[in-house]
């Protein structure tokens, strides 16, 4: 049966930060070794032994650390989004500032950072600010910025004569079976837990400032892990996301599997700051409760009615008994209802 992921906030590693990638920061995405940072218009790779915390100015082949400017080749864009890395390539969506160019996506080699190719996403006009691969069904996924009812899926190869993509088709978004629409996207990964497969889409837009889960492939919004903006934080922007296990420890002052980019655009006292690079661990939940007023009800997590609660109102429980004390009552569906609150 499927199952809602719950993700646990456990730190912000760099926090307040200023470095040489923070200035105009826009994703991360990594292989098994290393860190891949894209600033609007240069693109780093970063051993994951490296303190992303420490002073980091620029290249520095002793520690790990290289970094190329947009290349030549993309001298009609000067945008970079949030990448993606899949079987030693990297994929990064990159767009015209003034929106004077239809927006591609670019393949560069991971082991050299050097430029493979180009397509451009004509179905997404002059917005691209992310991509990933689905290691699941090997698309290569996409979107625009705004109005996102369905996300794009290409076939792609990568070969001899260059980079080649091609729309196959869309996949749709909703929440509670009614079509779901969002708006200020800035990245996106897939992760598979536990045999499930799922999208994680961060988003800028005031309504909707956070992470969003979805369930794919049907495209079923899970979970929402907010990230309210600072009362004073005019200037906090979320960029982009990666799902990389590093509870073993691999990465200085990192620990979690889904790992979230805020920048605080300096426009003051530049460069840019890492506002906070996000960590969440996940946590599986035997019991899901319904925090809705007029329901109130603990579930299994794998009732087939936590499908239709709101993100929002989804409360993960490792206790039974945890949930009957905080006054929530046992649905009659998945559970019988003789534990119900008196």
């Amino acid at each position: 049966m499927p199952f809602s992921p719950f993700f646990k906030h456990i730190s912000d590693y760099p926090f307040d930060r200023e470095t040489g990638w923070s200035e105009e920061l826009q994703g991360v995405t990594h292989d098994d070794n290393n860190w891949f940072i894209t600033q609007r218009d240069r693109l780093w790779k970063m051993h994951v032994t490296v303190d992303l915390n420490s002073a980091i100015d620029g290249p520095d082949a002793n520690r790990g650390i290289f970094n190329v400017p947009i290349p030549p080749e993309l001298k009609a864009y000067n945008h970079m989004g949030d990448p993606d890395h899949f079987e030693g390539h990297l994929f990064v969506p990159v767009e015209k500032i003034d929106s004077t160019r239809v927006a591609s996506i670019a393949c560069f080699n991971a082991e050299t950072l050097g430029f493979i190719g180009s397509a451009l996403v004509r179905e997404q006009r002059e917005h691209a600010s992310w991509c990933a691969v689905n290691p699941v069904d090997r698309f290569l996924y996409s979107s625009t910025f705004d109005n996102n009812f369905a996300i794009n899926a290409y076939e792609f190869t990568i070969d001899a004569a260059g980079f080649k993509i091609k729309l196959h088709h869309k996949i749709s978004l909703t929440d509670r079976g009614r079509s779901f629409t969002l708006n200020g996207i800035q990245g996106g990964v897939f992760s598979l837990l536990d045999g499930e497969n799922f999208l994680y889409l961060s988003s800028n837009d005031d309504d909707t400032r956070g992470v969003h889960v979805f369930r794919w492939p049907d495209g079923k919004r899970v979970q929402t892990i907010s990230i309210p903006r600072d009362f004073f934080g005019a200037g906090e922007e979320i960029e982009g996301l990666t799902f990389w296990d590093l509870d073993g420890g691999l990465a200085p002052g990192i620990r979690g599997q889904l790992h979230v980019l805020e920048l605080d655009n300096d426009s003051v006292f530049p460069p840019d700051d890492v506002k906070g690079f996000k960590h969440y661990r996940f946590i599986q939940f035997p019991f899901v409760a319904n925090s809705n007023p007029r329901c109130r009800e603990i579930h299994r997590s794998d009732c087939r009615f936590i499908d239709l609660m709101k993100s929002e109102h989804k409360v993960g429980y490792r206790s039974f008994r945890k949930a009957l004390d905080d006054r929530y009552d046992a649905c009659h569906f998945c559970i019988g209802g003789k534990f119900d609150r008196r």
